[in-house]
């Protein structure tokens, strides 16, 4: 899916997704997740981690994340992660 500025893009609970800005403009996005208390896995994960706290912080989070799947999007579009 592409999203344009002014676009509302639904993620549903549970479905498994990923996103990046592919465009060298600099954008801007409001994420909102319900019920609160994700942000705080993203706060700490920005402020870098290691390969083991990263791991157990998503997991304390109740998350999951699937490298192997996201790996080829990495490397087919130059992107960085965590």
């Amino acid at each position: 899916m592409i999203a344009e500025p002014g676009d509302l893009v639904l993620k549903p609970r549970g479905e498994w997704h990923t996103f990046w800005n592919a465009d060298g403009t600099p954008a801007r996005l409001i994420e909102l997740i319900t019920p609160g208390g994700l942000e705080d896995l993203f706060r700490r994960i920005d402020r870098g981690v290691s390969d083991t706290e990263f791991d157990r912080l998503v997991a304390s989070h109740g998350c999951e994340v699937d490298l192997e799947q996201t790996s080829p999007l990495i490397e087919k579009y130059g992107l960085t992660f965590g």
